[in-house]
């Protein structure tokens, strides 16, 4: 059991937020730093420590992916076997319990096109909170979203749809994802039948792009003191 591991504080609450991002094999969850400290109240740097112990430890291995979060995989130890979990089912809040926020009357529930059973109010909370990492600048992913919603026979996104949409966002940097979301309504995407799986690609390439930048800059800093 968890209380009964030699983990910390940090550790623990991390361990147990990846379980709700994991699927039933322990596999999938991508949460960035910066979400994860904001559901537990931690700075980005307790988060960062937290998983490098929890690594050290032998409770999750990480595969690093370029351009994207990093995947999280939990292991199974000692009072703690996978098979515990129900097999094939997902370790995440259930879609109908999935917050969600009005953003605007082209998101409104559109029979047919996402789930309808949600609770408003947590429906609310989630979408503020996905949105909240881009301080500023919400209209520039509001607009995008507007854009996606073209791609729909009503003009109209799901608020299921659009949590889902913020969540594979939320694995990019916010820079590449304001990038991403620009282009993608300057050029109306959505008016030409390209749906959020679009969007999600160009704000993926964008962050491959920006990585591959950043590789490339010397490390004056660095050098400075070599």
């Amino acid at each position: 059991m968890i209380e009964e591991s030699d983990l910390t504080g940090p550790e623990a609450f991390t361990l147990i937020a990846l379980r709700h991002f994991a699927d039933g094999q322990g596999r999938g969850a991508r949460p960035s730093h910066q979400r994860l400290a904001r559901m537990m109240k931690f700075c980005p740097r307790t988060i960062r420590a937290a998983i490098v112990g929890l690594e050290a430890k032998g409770f999750l291995e990480r595969r690093r992916h370029p351009g994207r979060c990093d995947e999280y995989i939990l292991l199974p130890r000692q009072g703690m076997p996978r098979q515990e979990m129900p097999s094939g089912k997902s370790c995440r809040t259930p879609r109908q319990e999935m917050p969600d926020t009005p953003a605007g009357a082209a998101y409104d529930q559109d029979p047919g096109s996402g789930s309808s059973d949600q609770d408003p109010g947590v429906s609310a909370r989630e979408e503020k909170d996905l949105l909240s990492r881009y301080n500023g600048s919400k209209q520039t992913i509001l607009s995008a979203l507007a854009e996606v919603a073209e791609t729909r026979k009503r003009r109209r996104v799901a608020p299921s749809v659009r949590v889902k949409i913020l969540r594979r966002l939320d694995q990019y940097p916010v820079a590449a994802v304001l990038e991403g979301c620009g282009i993608y309504t300057r050029k109306h995407y959505g008016r030409a039948g390209k749906a959020e799986g679009y969007l999600a690609a160009i704000c993926r390439g964008c962050a491959r792009e920006r990585e591959a930048k950043d590789a490339s800059k010397p490390q004056k800093g660095i050098e400075r003191w070599v």
